[in-house]
């Protein structure tokens, strides 16, 4: 069941229920405020005419102890009756009398044949009695007491039809819900739009949904509403676009791991190629000292860099940082031992390298930082001309290290993909220096371990600059 059917048929049941509820609250007070002033009003009638007789009484008492020709006292009493029935004149009036043991001596009803009047039961002088009582299709209230005549009790009974007041009653009834229907149709109109109006949203939030599992992550919902529904589109939206980033961040990744892995095939096929096809060749050719000997240091070369590819690549693919130890270390300590380990190949480019600026300390892996270090000032030996300089500027106070080389330098494509794996500005002399491309992959990864900023500036045969900033926020510099 549908969410906008489920409002919308609770709302019919609830303004059913408060509807009905109302007007019942409201007919039954009305018709019981009525009833009483009814049963009120027919308690006086019954007193007027019960005093009204009393009061005639004495007169006929005396009458008839000195006259012979009076009426005997029923028959006074029934003419009596007969004066008050005939006064009052009213189809819903009526009176009855009844001798001490309850027969009829007068009545002008023609409805109480056979039927129970608990009202005279266990009546008592100076008492009055009244009950409500259906009879057949109508009402009546009975109203009974006594009245005592020349040492004789007789029943007096008033009676009053009060079928009016229940049809009145049931008449409104009737209304009402010829009433109901025509509120419940307009209701029910009025609901079915307000609650595909209200759902909408939803509906649109289910539609944008399916479309995203489809594959369209694209897909957004516009709703303008302040109230939880429109939160619940903003929060969905701002779900669409996080699950869009990490879908696109994925397939980023995957991208990237193809490409290694495309670049891991080229840069194992060329040394290899190489090996298989020197010997191969020194395998069928004549034995020749000059050809054997330039034909084995090509193998050892390019067995030199297939070794060095897999040590970087091993590197790169089990670096962790839970599995080393951080301590504190002068950096200016760290740079010289890596300008150190390089040293022949700043001499064999007769480069002129300078450390300057004044030390500070963090904390790092010791190892980790020097194949950091080695991998930059190598990569700015690599890009420098002969007689050529590098200058290493260490500045303490904003926990950076410069290395500056005023080389082939790189324009901005290169610069954004310098950190990639197997990538390589100049591949002929990357590879003829045993390189794989892989030094600056690594360098990222011991620079997040280590929360180390890396910035690179580069102006096209002119020289870069790698600004290394160990952050004092969180970085290497914080006390363990």
């Amino acid at each position: 069941m549908k969410i906008w059917f489920k409002l919308y048929l609770f709302s019919i049941i609830l303004f059913s229920l408060i509807f009905w509820i109302t007007v019942f609250v409201i007919i039954e007070t009305f018709h019981n405020n009525t009833l009483t002033q009814q049963v009120t009003n027919s308690l006086n009638e019954h007193q007027n005419i019960y005093n009204g007789i009393n009061m005639d009484i004495p007169a006929y008492e005396k009458l008839q102890r000195y006259s012979r020709d009076t009426l005997s006292s029923t028959q006074t009493l029934v003419s009596s009756f007969n004066v008050y029935a005939s006064n009052y004149n009213s189809d819903n009036f009526y009176l009855e009398l009844y001798n001490y043991k309850q027969e009829v001596i007068f009545s002008n009803t023609n409805f109480i044949d056979n039927i129970s009047r608990e009202d005279l039961n266990n009546l008592k002088p100076n008492t009055r009695q009244y009950i409500i009582k259906d009879i057949g299709d109508r009402s009546y209230i009975f109203i009974s007491s006594i009245l005592k005549f020349s040492d004789d009790n007789y029943y007096f009974s008033y009676i009053y039809d009060l079928t009016n007041i229940y049809d009145e009653r049931s008449e409104q009834y009737n209304f009402t819900l010829k009433l109901y229907l025509c509120f419940l149709v307009v209701f029910m109109f009025l609901m079915f739009i307000i609650s595909n109006f209200l759902t909408k949203p939803l509906s649109k939030l289910t539609q944008a949904t399916i479309k995203i599992t489809k594959g369209k992550y694209s897909e957004r919902v516009s709703v303008r509403s302040g109230d939880e529904i429109g939160i619940l589109a903003d929060n969905f939206n701002h779900m669409a676009d996080e699950i869009s980033i990490k879908i696109d961040k994925l397939q980023e990744q995957n991208n990237e791991k193809q490409r290694f892995i495309e670049n891991l095939t080229h840069e194992l096929r060329t040394p290899l190629t190489s090996i298989i096809g020197y010997a191969d060749y020194l395998q069928r050719s004549k034995y020749d000292e000059k050809v054997f000997y330039e034909g084995l240091e090509y193998i050892h070369k390019e067995g030199q860099r297939l070794q060095q590819l897999s040590f970087k690549l091993m590197d790169l693919l089990l670096i962790k940082k839970d599995s080393f130890e951080f301590q504190k270390y002068g950096i200016k300590d760290i740079c010289s031992q890596s300008i150190g380990t390089l040293r022949p190949k700043i001499l064999e480019k007769s480069i002129d390298i300078k450390l300057i600026g004044d030390d500070f300390e963090c904390y790092m892996e010791q190892d980790l930082m020097q194949v950091f270090f080695i991998n930059f000032i190598e990569n700015a030996i690599r890009a420098s001309y002969e007689d050529s300089r590098i200058i290493i500027s260490i500045d303490s106070n904003n926990q950076q290290v410069t290395i500056t080389d005023y080389g082939i330098g790189m324009d901005q494509e290169n610069i954004d993909k310098i950190f990639e794996p197997f990538y390589m500005i100049d591949k002929s002399r990357t590879r003829s220096e045993n390189g794989a491309g892989l030094g600056l992959a690594l360098c990222t990864k011991i620079a997040e371990f280590h929360h180390i900023k890396i910035d690179v500036m580069s102006e096209l045969n002119k020289g870069t600059s790698i600004v290394l900033t160990f952050t004092k926020d969180q970085g290497g510099n914080q006390d363990a």
